[in-house]
């Protein structure tokens, strides 16, 4: 009876490590977190509070979504009592943001035209 050959290592049928996937970035051996432990840049500028201002198209659009939203709530509170009173709420607070929207917008626009003049 013989002896078998000394057996080589078995090699795998399908290799993963350096396959690419069809819609999936190649494999980085970076760890996941080294974005957010980056050095970030220091700016040279110096720092200057500045408001920044929205466009009235933007601030239409936002008071367009939080009232959306708000409607939606109030109909869903119609027809599920149970939960009628957080929903109700939830429009509340959807209602004042649409209403805090406008009202900052409004007041910086007063001021700007007040300081422009």
């Amino acid at each position: 009876m013989s002896l078998p050959a000394a057996r080589q290592p078995a090699q795998p049928l399908l290799s993963v490590a350096g396959q690419q996937f069809a819609n999936h970035p190649p494999l980085s051996a970076m760890p996941a977190n080294d974005f957010e432990n980056r050095a970030r840049a220091q700016s040279v500028r110096p720092k200057r509070k500045r408001r920044m201002t929205m466009s009235g198209k933007a601030v239409l659009e936002n008071v367009r979504r939080y009232r959306t939203i708000a409607s939606l709530y109030r109909q869903t509170a119609a027809f599920r009592p149970d939960q009628k009173w957080s929903l109700l709420a939830q429009a509340f607070e959807y209602e004042r943001l649409a209403r805090t929207e406008l009202e900052g917008y409004f007041t910086v626009s007063r001021w700007d035209t007040a300081a422009a003049a």
